[in-house]
Parts: structure tokens; sequence; C-alpha cells
């Protein structure tokens, strides 16, 4: 029973964390945004820190039960797929954005395939490099001293993109948050999770994500440029987020709450991947603000509606893949 809870706590997070990254990308659909919708495009920047998370958590789990001589094929597989759906969904993309008349070589590989040629792409950049330097990660958090140092200075990092990143050379700039080391303290949570023994953090203290928000309209107030995920709030109250979670107790895997939450957790990537393309397609046929007078309420409903609606179709995209059997190449 403890599996199934704990499982569905991750699916909880996963399914918050999703919710998040559709909201981010397509609250804009129908065109009523507001400080509220801003807000809530502020406050889920925690999702893309709790998937690196519950990646290395599962990660972990599985790397665990492998024998030395599997490692490193389970390593070669893992990546060999993370490449695949990453490269199936690129060049989809890519040929949906292509700018034919100014193509080169040089904006293939910047533009197209280095991270932000769609929404969410940086992800796979992030998750290659974490694949293959997994095991020097696996060593680095084994050893107390190397851990607590390279936790010390990515918070040292977070606050220096996070309130000093106009003094940031500009080349430091250009390359953005893609580098493994924005995301080790990440994934040392996620194997402290997979470890027999953690941190127990009161789900109290999973409402710290709200002060994310209230980082950066004050970053927003006195003009400070810094990265969007990059950030000390953001580093700290999705940790605590995710800790939070995972002692959640009271879900029942059979309820129907609990078997929405466990089919959304299970169909993630899909979402993450094709949302980005449902937006595409909607964007083309629906006029802006047309569904009344910019309300309050309209404002409010309408950017989760948006949301809703996308992830809905998303959903509906993964169990055709999984009808036509392409869900293990395109997700």
């Amino acid at each position: 029973m403890q599996n199934s809870r704990r499982s569905l706590s991750a699916d909880l997070i996963k399914t918050s964390a999703i919710f998040g990254v559709v909201y981010i990308h397509g609250s804009f659909l129908f065109g009523y945004t507001s400080i509220f919708s801003q807000s809530l495009v502020w406050l889920f920047r925690f999702a893309v820190p709790c998937f690196i998370i519950l990646w290395a958590y599962f990660f972990e789990k599985s790397y665990q039960k492998k024998s030395p001589t599997e490692r490193r094929q389970y390593l070669i597989n893992r990546f060999t797929h993370l490449f695949i759906v990453y490269f199936a969904w690129s060049l989809l993309y890519f040929f949906i954005w292509v700018d034919w008349g100014t193509l080169t070589v040089k904006e293939i590989i910047t533009a197209h395939f280095s991270g932000y040629g769609w929404s969410g792409q940086y992800f796979f950049i992030i998750l290659f490099q974490l694949v293959v330097l997994f095991p020097l990660l696996r060593y680095l958090y084994s050893i107390k001293v190397t851990r607590y140092i390279i936790l010390a200075l990515t918070l040292i990092v977070y606050f220096i993109w996070g309130y000093c990143y106009s003094s940031l050379p500009a080349f430091i700039m250009k390359i953005g948050d893609r580098p493994f080391i924005f995301w080790i303290a990440y994934v040392f949570v996620g194997f402290m999770l997979a470890g027999e023994k953690h941190i127990i953090v009161n789900i109290i203290l999973g409402g710290f994500v709200l002060l994310i928000p209230v980082e950066a309209f004050l970053l927003d107030r006195y003009s400070l440029d810094h990265s969007p995920y990059l950030t000390p709030i953001i580093l700290l109250s999705s940790i605590l987020f995710c800790l939070a979670m995972f002692q959640v107790k009271s879900l029942n895997v059979h309820s129907g709450f609990g078997k929405v939450i466990s089919y959304i957790g299970k169909n993630t990537m899909t979402i993450f991947v094709a949302n980005p393309l449902v937006i595409y397609v909607l964007s083309l046929f629906i006029i802006q603000n047309s569904l009344g007078p910019p309300s309050l309420l309209a404002k409010i409903v309408f950017p989760i509606l948006s949301t809703i609606i996308v992830l809905t179709i998303c959903l509906l995209i993964s169990a055709l893949l999984k009808k036509v059997r392409l869900n293990g190449i395109l997700n």
C-alpha cells in the first residue's frame, strides 16, 4: 500500500507540474490575460524543477535494481529512447515553424535543435546531459562533503542569476539555463527521495511556491533582469513543494480523483511534447477575446479553461499513439 500511495503522490506532483507547463504555454489562447494569469505563469515555474526531481527519483530507483554490468546498457537505452522522442518531435516542429527563406545550417542547430526550437525542447537538452553524467552525479552525491559544497554553490549561482543577472557577461547569458550544473540540486533531491531515508517536510511548507510570483513581481517592479527559472525562491520552494507532496498519504488510487491523477501522471511526456502542437493548431481557429467582455471573471476562467482544453486534447493524442502502437517511439 505504501508503494501505491507514494506512486500516486508522485503522480500528483507530475499532474500539478504538467498543468503548470500547459498553462505557461497556452493560457493566452482565448486572449483574456491579466495580472492574475501572469501570476500563475510565474507560480508554475516550479513545474520543470519538479520534473527534474521526479526524473532523478525514478531513474535512480531503476538504476539501483540493475547489476553493474547492466547499468551501462540501461544508460544507453534510456539516452537512445530520449533522443528518438526529442528528434521526432523536434523534426515535426522544425517543418511547422521553419523559415526556408533565411535557413542556414547555423540556424538549424541554434534555432531549431539546441533547446529553443519549441516550448519545452530545452528540457531534453538538460536530460541528455544528466543521463550521460548520471554515474558521476551519483558518486558526487554519495560523498557528503561534495554534496553540501555543490548545494551551497548552487544556491550562490541561483542568487547571482536571479538577482544580478544583468551584470553577467553576454556569452554566459546566451547559454541560458540549459547547462546541467543549474539542475544538479534537483537531481540530488531525487536521489534523496529514492533512498531509504529522506527529509520529512510538512505539507504546509509546499505552500512556499506561492512566494514565486511575489519574487517575480518584485524583480519586475525594480526592473531587475533575471533568469525565468534560476532564482533562489524557485529553487527552495520547488524542492519544498516536492518534499511536501511526497508526504501526502490520504489519496486513494482507486478513487475517481486518484484514477484521473494516475492517468495524467502516466501521460505527462506526451502532454509535454504535444502541447505546443495543440496550442498552435487551436490558435489558428480561436479569435481572441471573442467569448465575451474581458471581465475579471473571464480573465480568471478562460486561461484555466484553455489549459484544460489543451490538456484534454493531449491526453486524446496519447491514447491515439497507444492505439496505433507509436507510444514507445513518440513519448
